[in-house]
């Protein structure tokens, strides 16, 4: 995709039409994480009333597109009443990896974190977790082996906005599942 509002694949045109590309993009910028049809409804149609059928005929047309589901690999991933969150950066992940900087990369068990690149991976494959989970990452791992109250990761994570204790409850929640924290009988996060 570039400047000129198109989607190419192996060089040939993917024929998409405005809104179902809206959509996309809407999904990449924020890969990773779930954006709510709200999120959407309000990128794509704002000032425009529209149902969640409509949007779903443009999810499925995407899927369509872009072969989603053809050999396993997930792209659209439908997160059952919060949203859709596209799976992975888009290629941008092939270009990261010739250009790692090895002083920003954080090792931990099997992990290895690029927090300037927002990339968590284990074993050498990408782990995909949303947007705030990998945020509270980056932050507990940048502080490594000190004790970090509730109050100060909420202030560093989210400093201009007020978060209530679910809210952080269920960003720990997937952070821990996407970390597998606890499964081997040791903890990541506590």
């Amino acid at each position: 995709m570039g400047g000129t509002r198109t989607l190419t694949k192996d060089s040939s045109p993917v024929h998409l039409g405005a809104r179902a590309l809206d959509i996309l993009i809407a999904l990449i910028e924020r890969a990773g994480q779930v954006v709510s049809s709200a999120e959407l409804f309000a990128i794509v149609w704002p000032n425009t009333s529209i149902e969640e059928s409509g949007l779903r005929v443009h999810i499925a047309a995407l899927r369509k597109a872009l072969g989603d589901g053809q050999s396993g690999r997930r792209l659209i991933i439908s997160v059952r009443g919060r949203g859709y969150m596209f799976a992975e950066e888009a290629g941008r992940e092939e270009k990261k990896s010739a250009n790692r900087n090895p002083t920003e990369v954080i090792a931990f068990e099997q992990f290895r974190l690029f927090p300037a690149e927002r990339l968590l991976e284990k074993d050498g494959r990408t782990v995909h977790i949303g947007g705030r989970a990998l945020d509270i990452l980056i932050f507990l791992a940048k502080q490594a082996g000190e004790v970090v109250s509730k109050r100060d990761l909420v202030a560093g994570v989210w400093p201009d906005v007020n978060v209530d204790e679910g809210s952080l409850r269920f960003h720990m929640a997937a952070l821990r599942k996407a970390l597998g924290d606890g499964q081997s009988g040791g903890q990541v996060c506590d």
